[in-house]
């Protein structure tokens, strides 16, 4: 996926679901790139039939810079930030979430990787964390970790 000037806000949110689903992997298949939808643009019914269960993944809509910077002739660059939030179960046991660990682990890991966040167009990334949160999610208690990841796409505007 590339990030293409026509289609700011769809491609890079779509560049940024692709690179989730090609590096993460799915605790519940133990596969990357499974068949079973776990990453979405907000979140899902998780009392609805066609939800697949945690843990999942929500990425924000994009929220691009509108200012550009020259990158070279005929070249604009421009800042992208999602927000990525992953939602695990809560053990009753330990009140933790493994998943929960393992999921921010990979994801910080793919993201230090630069080439691949580069192969789907977004350059130079910077991600940060918060601290993990128990919320109440359709009556269920779930763990969360929140990261700001901030990208740069470089168009070619000639």
């Amino acid at each position: 996926m590339v990030i293409l000037k026509t289609s700011y806000y769809s491609s890079s949110w779509q560049a940024v679901r692709d690179f989730l689903e090609a590096n993460l992997t799915d605790p519940i298949t133990g596969n990357k790139s499974s068949s079973r939808k776990w990453v979405y643009n907000r979140i899902p019914n998780v009392k609805g039939r066609n939800f697949e269960g945690y843990p999942f993944i929500v990425v924000s809509d994009s929220n691009i810079s509108t200012e550009k910077t020259s990158f070279s002739v005929g070249k604009k660059e421009r800042k992208i930030r999602h927000l990525i939030t992953v939602y695990t179960y809560k053990s009753e046991n330990t009140g933790t979430s493994p998943q929960l660990d393992t999921l921010s682990d990979e994801l910080l890991a793919a993201v230090d990787s630069e080439t691949a966040l580069s192969s789907v167009g977004l350059n130079n990334a910077d991600i940060a964390d918060s601290p993990s949160d128990e919320i109440t999610l359709f009556d269920e208690q779930v763990l969360t970790r929140a990261f700001g990841m901030i990208s740069q796409s470089v168009l070619d505007v000639s």
